[in-house]
């Protein structure tokens, strides 16, 4: 039985492309980043709730 590949990968803003693209092969997945550290989300008392709110968009972008 052959493995069914990926449809979509969830990547870190610092993952190589070039490695993706190695270890993917002749696969081509959807790519979503997701910043979990938040490195653009605004300070304030609304940081974790738009951080919360960007890592939710990703996921969802992934399975949709």
């Amino acid at each position: 039985m052959r493995a069914t590949p990926p449809a979509c990968i969830l990547l870190k803003p610092e993952t190589s492309d070039a490695l993706v693209d190695t270890v993917l092969r002749d696969h081509s997945p959807r790519r979503i980043t997701l910043d979990v550290l938040g490195r653009d989300v605004s300070g304030g008392t609304s940081a974790y709730h738009q951080l919360l709110e960007l890592l939710i968009d990703g996921f969802a972008t992934c399975v949709n």
